[in-house]
């Protein structure tokens, strides 16, 4: 079956995550072997101490993407890459096609803010520990502080007191308003994970009032890192996402 498909696929990782998360995806979904993924700022292979503020990032994610020369694409987004693209989404609407949500939906509930203020506490460990992970270390075992950890290894287990800070900021200041839904009349879907606190308890009804044009498919067995962890699955959802969008 040949596939019309949109110009470019765009992959945006969430907090502490990498472009590195999307390879597989790259590598074996059709329409993705010339997707883009890149690091947000203080992240990945990206050095340097940059700002991170939902302004920075959205300005960052446009300025990358007229360097690639990319005019409309669809963007697959896990956690705040995925609330990232529908702000931007706001801003640009000419440049998306469709966006995939995987495991997150622009609404403040009880475990988003559960998930603000367990991250806030790891890296205030952080900031009066000198990186050394020691005054909460059983919220490190959490599978957040795993994944906190698993992103300061990837920067060499230093994280300076201005990144530290400016993801302090925006975790405390900015994270809340990202969680309210922007207007987005394109192509959506969200993915969730079955045992994902993340977006357990979101009822499609409620959902169809801010998107009616949403679409649901649940993960069985994943967590919020389904991106990770059930690559097949998810690939296949999103797969049939872009088959859904070429028609």
């Amino acid at each position: 079956m040949t596939i019309n498909c949109p110009s470019r696929v765009v992959f945006i990782h969430g907090l502490f995550g990498s472009k590195q998360d999307f390879s597989w995806y790259k590598n074996n979904l059709h329409c993705a072997a010339k997707g883009f993924s890149y690091d947000l700022p203080n992240h990945g292979k990206r050095g340097g101490e940059e700002p991170f503020s939902l302004p920075y990032l959205l300005s960052d994610l446009e300025a990358q993407l007229q360097t690639a020369s990319i005019e409309r694409a669809l963007f697959i987004g896990h956690s705040l890459g995925g609330q990232l693209a529908l702000h931007y989404a706001a801003l640009h609407p000419e440049h998306v096609a469709g966006i995939c949500l995987l495991d997150i939906y622009p609404k403040w509930t009880l475990a988003l803010q559960q998930f603000q203020t367990e991250l806030l506490i790891l890296l205030q460990d952080l900031q009066t520990s000198g990186n050394q992970r020691g005054t909460a270390a059983a919220d490190w075992q959490s599978e957040n502080g795993r994944y906190l950890h698993k992103y300061l290894v990837q920067r060499g287990e230093v994280l300076s007191p201005h990144t530290c800070q400016a993801l302090t900021d925006f975790i405390k200041n900015e994270m809340p308003l990202l969680n309210k839904p922007p207007y987005f009349s394109q192509p959506l879907t969200l993915l969730q994970g079955g045992n994902s606190s993340f977006t357990r308890g979101l009822q499609t009804a409620d959902l169809k009032h801010d998107y009616p044009q949403i679409r649901v498919g649940q993960i069985a067995g994943a967590s919020h890192l389904l991106h990770l962890t059930h690559r097949y699955t998810v690939g296949q959802q999103i797969q049939d996402f872009i088959v859904n969008l070429s028609k």
